[in-house]
């Protein structure tokens, strides 16, 4: 008879697929990769699918250390599983690296590699090691198409600027009229800027409805999970600059 280990949770997508409600999943028995048995104590919420840890069910890692051919999970050099601590808010991180640097190579004859913490919101842009320290990750990339954008969007706001100006050529015989029946250099400034900030924020207002609705297509293709969290107020504030920005910079000039 198979032993029944206490499978500890299950992702709301496991129970989904088997159960009517969480409260029917609990206490039933999952036989996983047709060898081992479990007993569901919990349902959690699904993993979002932004994170770098995907994963639908919780097992103790005793159940692993005790099972045939995994003595490997003993080995102090084998590095397959990761491990996670929860650190006192005020814990000094570079102390606790200093102390446990040296602790696989003092169990493990010839090893070189060394242990270090690192938080885990930085898991998964800076994944790349070199010397026991962060060396890179995909925060390059994340870096480069910043770049990129930034750029795009200079050349936008230049070709606004200019297109702007090209078309205040056309306008001299108004300022000459407007100026000719008493209208100061002030009142035609505020006239331009306001003209141009409607346009520009007319362009926000189109530009963030096409993002909105072409964003679930894009995530679909590219298999991602990108948001638009216009919620956020450094967002919203970029947001904002870029346009007040935009639209200042074209009377300007």
């Amino acid at each position: 008879m198979d032993v029944v280990c206490c499978l500890r949770q299950v992702s709301e997508k496991v129970v989904r697929q088997f159960f009517d409600s969480p409260e029917e999943a609990m206490g039933k028995i999952f036989r996983i990769d047709n060898s081992k048995s479990y007993k569901v104590t919990g349902v959690m919420q699904d993993v979002p699918r932004n994170s770098s840890m995907q994963f639908d069910y919780v097992t103790p890692l005793d159940d692993w250390i005790n099972s045939p051919g995994d003595d490997w999970l003993e080995d102090w050099g084998s590095n397959a599983r990761r491990t996670f601590l929860l650190l006192k808010p005020n814990a000094d991180i570079a102390a606790l690296n200093q102390k446990i640097r040296p602790v696989v190579q003092d169990h493990h004859d010839g090893y070189k590699k060394e242990l270090f913490v690192q938080p885990v919101g930085d898991m998964y842009l800076y994944d790349d090691f070199r010397g026991g320290e962060v060396a890179t990750g995909r925060i390059t990339n994340v870096r480069l198409f910043s770049v990129v954008a930034i750029f795009m969007l200079v050349i936008a706001c230049i070709n606004f600027m200019n297109l702007t100006t090209a078309r205040s050529a056309k306008r001299a015989k108004e300022v000459g009229v407007r100026k000719s029946i008493g209208a100061s250099k002030p009142e035609l400034i505020r006239q331009f800027l306001v003209e141009s900030m409607l346009v520009s924020f007319l362009a926000l207002f189109l530009s963030l409805n096409l993002v909105r609705m072409l964003l679930p297509q894009f995530n679909d293709l590219t298999g991602k999970s990108m948001r638009m969290d216009l919620t956020d107020p450094v967002m919203v504030a970029l947001v904002l600059g870029v346009a007040v920005v935009a639209g200042f910079f074209s009377v300007v000039v």
